[in-house]
């Protein structure tokens, strides 16, 4: 179980979606009156995509009584409108129909915990419902629908009240720490409240498994079962450092079977594909390691359901692998990141003959030597906004082979998540032919397999480092009309096919009405009242727009959700909460010189 108390470890928080046993707790901050909507809902969205069932700790309450001294009153309308955030936007993201259940968070139902993480004390209203139920001899039902109600309760008066009574007293660390043990509310809340592995694992298995395993395969019916007796499968989500300069702690998750010390398994890298050795390494385990806080204790096995450290197997290993026992299990699916790298810089040591040391030591610690950083430098990506004009042929080096080939722009279905490679090959075929009129036969041709290698090579090469500023290609389908090839093979090799390929893809694109993306960010400002005419006139300098503001209950603070160009974004002074959010084209001619996008590709 993880707790999510800072939303900046985005690629941590991904990877590890997978090796929570069933659930993680959000942590929100009860002294600030703002919610962190634009991070909590980054979180949110992709725990319920990955079907990890949430629930809420709302920490820092000694803070809120102690530092700020907020009114009673004051303090739960805080709690319960961070209650309110939370469940819209788990409305917005979850289904009804999930095999979680309710992802809701509802106080009364004990799935809201309250207290303060640093001094280590938590509560739940259950836990003062029973307080009151036994003193009043009355049922714990009753009690809890009043905590979390506008109802006050007098104690001189011994009954329940619409109005605001007396005030309370202010307690302290140590008296906070002994009566509410933090432990035993975050234990309960997950006892309760989120599944045990062999539940959560049955709906979660085809999340977790390669999405093109048969349904009877063993590996992938092992880890629904939760299986000790069935073969190996483990998850590595991130390498731990040790003491040991160079070295790491493989931490994981054990999904089937028992993982034992000495014990001879595959190591399977992100890039291995069941039938092939590319990837694939059969190593021993040398020592296995179970990590309770900062301690380590070592440990002869760990069976599944729990996770843990593996040794001596780090030096094969990149960032996320799985680790299994089963000659034909398939790979575990890799982490989609949500991280968009839309910015780069880049770094050169001041003296040439330090550019080894620099290679070699960046990445690992700092490399003691002077060196040079250019400025940050916006990525983009080529795409194109129509058909192409007419039909482009290519001719190989030798004369002796063709490619009539033709772009087209492609449906941004697949960001938007309508078309995924879950989906079932043929209703995937079906969806495209019936939205988009795409010929179902197109992509069946067996007469191109001969040059199939040499197409892939060259579709990779030409999409990574297009035509009109060395930038990716983004969003454009590739039609391939027609094929003439020689009928010796030795005038169809790959040195004839890929610069025949790489000539037709380029003309293709230009003929296209070729265009470029920029990245756009989802930003939210925080801001007084009389500020807002500033950063509205500042937006629209700079190219972006405001599509939502709202008023903080009881408060002059705004809160403002904005759309702004990557490329604007530089300079300034503010601290607002930004992510990466979509790709916007720039509608220009690439080859006008006057147009603000043949400016920038001369600058890339």
């Amino acid at each position: 179980m993880a707790i999510i108390a800072h939303f900046g470890h985005g690629k941590s928080i991904l990877t590890d979606l997978l090796v929570y046993k069933a659930g993680f707790i959000i942590s929100q901050k009860a002294h600030e009156m703002l919610f962190n909507r634009l991070q909590t809902e980054t979180v949110l969205r992709l725990a319920i995509a990955e079907h990890v069932k949430p629930i809420l700790f709302i920490n820092k309450m000694d803070r809120a009584l102690l530092e700020l001294k907020l009114e009673q009153e004051h303090l739960f309308q805080t709690c319960r409108r961070i209650v309110e955030n939370v469940n819209g936007i788990i409305s917005t993201y979850g289904n009804n129909t999930s095999p979680m259940g309710d992802l809701q968070v509802d106080p009364t139902k004990g799935i809201v915990g309250f207290g303060a993480g640093l001094h280590r004390w938590a509560f739940t209203l259950n836990q003062f419902a029973e307080i009151y139920a036994s003193k009043f001899k009355t049922v714990v039902g009753k009690i809890i629908k009043r905590l979390w109600v506008d109802h006050f309760f007098s104690p001189t008066e011994k009954k329940w009240s619409k109005t605001d009574g007396e005030g309370g007293i202010s307690l302290l660390k140590l008296a906070m720490q002994q009566w509410l043990p933090a432990s035993d509310v975050f234990l309960t809340m997950i006892a309760i409240h989120l599944p045990s592995p062999v539940v959560a694992q049955k709906y979660r298995a085809e999340f977790i498994y390669e999405v093109m395993c048969p349904q009877d395969d063993e590996a992938c019916l092992a880890i629904k079962e939760c299986n000790p007796n069935a073969p190996l499968m483990v998850y590595i989500s991130k390498m731990i450092p040790t003491l040991h300069r160079g070295r790491f702690f493989a931490f994981g998750r054990v999904f089937s079977g028992i993982v034992k010390s000495n014990q001879s398994v595959r190591i399977m890298g992100p890039n291995y594909v069941l039938g092939r050795k590319e990837d694939l390494y059969v190593k021993n385990i040398h020592r296995i390691n179970l990590m309770m806080g900062r301690y380590i204790e070592p440990i002869e096995d760990v069976p599944c359901e729990n996770i843990c450290c593996l040794v001596g197997v780090d030096q094969y290993l990149t960032k996320t692998s799985a680790i299994t026992t089963y000659e034909n299990a398939y790979n575990l699916r890799a982490m989609k990141l949500s991280v968009t790298s839309v910015v780069r810089v880049v770094v050169e040591p001041r003296n040439p003959d330090d550019l080894p040391k620099l290679v070699e030591d960046l990445e690992e610690d700092y490399a003691c030597i002077s060196i040079k950083v250019s400025d940050s430098m916006v990525s983009y990506r080529e795409t194109v906004s129509e058909e192409s004009e007419i039909m482009c042929v290519s001719k190989s080096p030798n004369k002796h082979n063709r490619i009539y080939l033709k772009a087209r722009p492609m449906p941004d279905d697949i960001d938007k998540d309508e078309i995924t490679s879950r989906r079932e090959f043929k209703a995937r075929a079906h969806y495209l032919n019936e939205k988009y009129d795409y010929d179902i036969n197109e992509a069946r041709l067996q007469y191109e397999n001969e040059i199939k290698y040499s197409c892939i090579v060259v579709f990779q090469w030409a999409t990574k480092e297009s035509v009109l500023a060395e930038e990716n290609i983004r969003g454009v389908r590739f039609d391939i009309h027609h094929i003439i090839l020689n009928s010796d093979a030795i005038h169809r090799g790959c040195g004839q096919i890929i610069p025949t390929a790489r000539h037709a893809i380029y003309a293709s694109m230009l003929t296209a009405k070729p265009r470029l993306f920029e990245p756009v960010y989802l930003y939210e400002v925080e801001c007084p009242e009389v500020a807002l005419g500033s950063i509205y006139g500042l937006l629209n300098c700079r190219r972006g727009y405001v599509f939502e503001d709202h008023q903080v209950a009881e408060t002059s603070i705004f809160i403002l959700r904005a759309y702004l160009t990557n490329n604007e974004s530089f300079g300034g002074q503010a601290f607002p909460q930004y992510i990466f959010d979509h790709w916007t084209i720039i509608n220009q001619d690439p080859f006008d010189d006057s147009t603000e996008v043949r400016q920038i590709i001369n600058d890339i």
